[in-house]
């Protein structure tokens, strides 16, 4: 569900990153984290959990020149942006931005759509 490397899994005390509760509750709070880190700045957040935020923070606070982690913040906001426009209704809105193409060869599978939405604050279980 969310990329946990195992320090951070363990810093958040995630014991089986595997447990879809236990991955759902680690992940969304290294990412609340990590936007307080950042001063709410949704672009660094976003590098930062791709890239770890000392890679962050050795570049001055600015997406790293890693061509991965300025890909994965390009496309996680398009599809925010996405999913904003999807959940508002907003009829006429300009689509987000397609992805750049992939070869068909290294494209996953389509995934079907949300069928639900979990909503966690720290402390609830």
């Amino acid at each position: 569900l969310m990329q946990l490397m195992p320090e951070t899994a363990s810093r958040y005390g995630v014991t089986d990153r595997l447990n879809p509760e236990d991955n759902v509750r680690g992940g969304t709070s290294y990412l609340h984290d990590l936007l307080a880190l950042f001063n709410n700045d949704l672009q660094l957040a976003l590098a930062a959990y791709n890239a770890g935020e000392g890679a962050v923070q050795k570049y001055g606070n600015k997406i790293p020149p890693y061509a991965e982690t300025q890909e994965y913040v390009r496309r996680v906001q398009a599809y925010y942006q996405s999913y904003l426009e999807e959940s508002s209704g907003s009829a006429g809105a300009k689509p987000a931005p397609a992805p750049a193409a992939e070869p068909a060869a290294s494209r996953p599978a389509p995934r079907s759509k949300r069928v639900a939405e979990i909503n966690w604050s720290p402390g609830s279980r």
